[in-house]
């Protein structure tokens, strides 16, 4: 019996670093989701130096060290704010739908949160237009009608 593996991917702040570390420069602290054998990062904006960097800090997830000149407290808070919001984007994704593609994660890291609406992000005056144009095209029982005078009821009854 081994843990259970879970439906849906849980994020981690790392530490973006080339193979040779220069020690007085800094590197960008990127957020990074592992799925199905897929890497999906977005950068965040901060960077340290590396000895300012605990990759197992804060459970894991990783976190600025305390000895850092930046303000560590306000930056660690921001980083794991943002990595809370979008794990519960992804939960509430999975729990709606069943579950999760690498496409998903790409789209909350790139803060679009259109997946989670209940129109799955479309636009009603398109939708209604579309609607209206199908109508026109094709007749329900092949003869040609008249339009409804007022296409906005049945549009938006329909969306």
């Amino acid at each position: 019996m081994g843990r259970t593996a879970r439906n849906y991917p849980k994020g981690r702040l790392k530490l973006r670093t080339p193979k040779e570390v220069q020690p007085g420069k800094r590197y960008p602290i990127y957020i990074e989701y592992n799925w199905q054998a897929d890497s999906m990062r977005k950068t965040t904006e901060v960077s340290v130096f590396p000895k300012d960097w605990n990759a197992k800090g804060f459970g894991g997830i990783g976190e600025i060290r305390a000895t850092t000149d930046l303000e560590y407290k306000y930056y660690n808070t921001l980083l794991h704010k943002r990595l809370a919001d979008i794990d519960a984007k992804i939960v509430q994704y999975y729990e709606k739908n069943g579950h999760v593609t690498g496409d998903v994660i790409r789209a909350f890291l790139e803060d679009n949160y259109e997946l989670l609406r209940p129109d799955s992000g479309k636009d009603f005056v398109e939708f209604a237009k579309g609607l209206v144009t199908h109508a026109q095209q094709i007749p329900a029982d092949g003869v040609a009608r008249e339009m409804d005078t007022k296409p906005e009821r049945t549009c938006r009854n329909a969306f």
